[in-house]
């Protein structure tokens, strides 16, 4: 005798959470690639806590105080509670969206919530796109959870210092999934572990998303299928819209000469539907 839908849980088989409810610290920090590479970045940062008042602090140019480090600016981020997995753990996924930043400039910043100076991370830093005719940056795709292969691979990546990676899908292979979600965290710890020059700078992602984003291969043609690309990799600021609200298609200005497409490819949206942006960018 069974009873239509049936549900299913695996939570006692999984790991302790990643990001624990008692931290007040973010428990991921990662960088997304803006349209303009020179002079945008959008800072993410996950935490199981809501913060007040979540921000971006930064600067080119700390000034060490004897009351501490102070920045520059303030972003004020917007926030994000990823529903989808709210029956395993709580998230709330934070977008400190960066403008108007200098071209091949360092950024030093710290992420956290304003009102409480124990959730503030330690200092990190980024360096923004050139305006020049030469950069360099790395591409990849099908990253999947297969510790310590995943990890080697971006050990070498980041040894060759690229201005960003680039991915073209399939990077924790959660297909969607609500009680896969412990996979996107391996992934995101293993990158914030791995993906850092030999200078210590944090290298930004521009990622497309693939059919085991979605979860159902090719022509889901449903966003809500792919809820973490959605959630965890915006590329532009948000302006209180729904991460879900963005298309899965754009383009990335790098330096002076150079556009670098990232379309989908009949995961979410059909081609036809991006043939006339196409034509006009």
């Amino acid at each position: 005798i069974a009873f239509h839908p049936d549900v299913y849980t695996f939570a006692g088989t999984r790991n302790v959470d990643q990001c624990p409810n008692y931290a007040p610290k973010p428990c991921h920090v990662y960088l997304t690639m803006g349209k303009n590479v020179s002079s945008q970045m959008n800072v993410i940062f996950h935490s199981s806590m809501l913060y007040s008042l979540p921000v971006v602090w930064y600067t080119t140019d700390p000034v060490v105080t004897n009351r501490g480090v102070i920045y520059m600016n303030a972003e004020i981020a917007e926030t994000h509670y990823f529903d989808v997995i709210k029956w395993m753990t709580t998230r709330y996924v934070y977008y400190g969206f960066l403008e108007n930043l200098l071209p091949n400039t360092t950024y030093y910043f710290i992420v956290g919530d304003q009102s409480n100076t124990n959730s503030l991370t330690p200092i990190k830093k980024f360096r923004t796109g050139t305006n020049g005719p030469d950069y360099t940056f790395a591409v990849g795709g099908d990253v999947g959870d297969e510790f310590p292969y995943n990890e080697m691979t971006t050990i070498q990546v980041a040894k060759r210092n690229p201005s960003f990676l680039a991915l073209g899908g399939d990077i924790a292979y959660a297909n969607g999934l609500p009680g896969c979600y412990q996979r996107w965290d391996s992934i995101f710890w293993m990158f914030e572990k791995s993906l850092i020059s030999p200078t210590g700078y944090i290298i930004p992602f521009i990622i497309s998303i693939g059919n085991h984003e979605a979860g159902v291969g090719w022509g889901s043609y449903d966003k809500k299928t792919a809820p973490y690309y959605f959630v965890y990799l915006p590329h532009e600021r948000l302006n209180g819209k729904p991460p879900n609200s963005l298309p899965t298609y754009r383009y990335h200005t790098i330096s002076n000469n150079s556009v670098l497409y990232s379309l989908d490819s009949e995961i979410v949206l059909t081609a036809d539907s991006q043939v006339d942006w196409l034509s006009q960018h």
